[in-house]
């Protein structure tokens, strides 16, 4: 994960589904290190907001309480 995920862009739809499902698993999960890297990529690119933004709002922001 750690070689390709901080090179990964995600801005073609199938990618932003990875991300979003890798996000959704580190949150329900408690896994801190990989919510960490994931946060700081969903502040670095900006792809995943047009294809998920709604989603990873509800689904992962509100419930766990996560400001961007």
């Amino acid at each position: 994960m750690e070689k390709y995920f901080s090179k990964a862009k995600f801005n073609q739809v199938n990618q932003t589904f990875y991300l979003f499902n890798l996000a959704e698993f580190a949150f329900e999960n408690a896994n801190v290190d990989m919510q960490n890297k994931i946060l700081q990529k969903l502040k670095t690119t900006k792809g995943w907001e047009k294809e998920l933004g709604g989603s990873f709002d509800t689904q992962i922001f509100k419930k766990y309480n996560i400001k961007l």
